[in-house]
């Protein structure tokens, strides 16, 4: 949820591919939204809606996951 009160640089959700080999490319309903290493996290701004969150290591295993922010 986001909090009205907070400045949006300070309401992320860091993302991480647990598991994942190499290069990591994120995103986010089809956009990309940057590339990690390994299981590093990437922060990612809280946007309201529905999103679905992918991630592609570099051995091209895929992992995809909603998230609804309010």
């Amino acid at each position: 949820m986001i909090d009205p009160t907070l400045r949006p640089e300070f309401q992320s959700v860091p993302l991480r591919a647990q598991g994942a080999v190499g290069r990591v490319d994120w995103s986010t309903n089809g956009r990309p939204i940057g590339t990690t290493l390994g299981d590093q996290p990437l922060p990612w701004p809280l946007t309201r809606g529905t999103h679905t969150v992918t991630a592609v290591d570099a051995n091209g295993r895929e992992a995809q996951s909603v998230i609804v922010i309010k």
